[in-house]
């Protein structure tokens, strides 16, 4: 019980509106979504996760179901926002990670990353030829003891990589097979955190 408060707690933080760079992010009529970035995730319990170099085969997996059932797990349709997809950074960087350094058996409390390690992993990406918004999701964790994925969805501006706003959202596992198992956490995390996209738009869009 002391964990799961520690954790919510950490989780509230997250919730936080920037000023009015979170304005842009809002306002946009179009959002450049980039994928999922797992190159500082951890997998939490080794006896899910055996296989690393079958992890970083997945990462492309995972990447690609969004496009081939993007019906499931339409950016659009749950944050109603207009998205151009581009995933061919996060899939450079995913195939650069040894997954074998990032499987660990200890319980985590609180999320992986805090707001200084998303600022870098943004500052990180190459620089961009467009301007506006972006978003992408960078992949805190899966952890196998709670059958979760946790996620930290980032928006950010294109030509500064400055984060104008970030949230941590976290979607329940299921399925058969380890490709569909964990794909189910993306798709409920972008469920639930275009619910939270969509609750803070009405603050800025009447």
């Amino acid at each position: 019980m002391k964990r799961l408060l520690i954790l919510i707690v950490a989780m509230s933080s997250f919730f936080v509106v920037y000023g009015n760079d979170s304005k842009r992010v809002y306002q946009a009529n179009e959002i450049t979504f980039l994928g999922l970035d797992y190159t500082s995730a951890l997998f939490v319990g080794r006896g899910g996760f055996k296989n690393p170099i079958g992890i970083k085969r997945l990462t492309n997996s995972w990447n690609e179901i969004l496009m081939t059932e993007y019906d499931k797990y339409s950016i659009e349709r749950s944050f109603w926002v207009k998205a151009k997809y581009n995933l061919e950074i996060v899939h450079e960087r995913n195939q650069s990670i040894n997954y074998e350094e990032r499987i660990i058996d200890f319980e985590l409390s609180s999320p992986n990353l805090k707001r200084e390690d998303l600022d870098s992993i943004i500052a990180s990406y190459p620089e961009f030829n467009d301007k506006g918004v972006a978003m992408v999701l960078i992949v805190d964790s899966y952890r196998k003891y709670e059958e979760k994925g946790y996620y930290h969805i980032v928006f950010f501006d294109l030509e500064s990589k400055k984060i104008l706003d970030t949230y941590l959202t976290s979607g329940r596992a299921a399925g058969f097979g380890m490709r569909n198992y964990w794909a189910r956490t993306t798709k409920n995390a972008i469920q639930n955190g275009g619910k939270i996209y969509r609750r803070k738009r009405k603050q800025f869009v009447q």
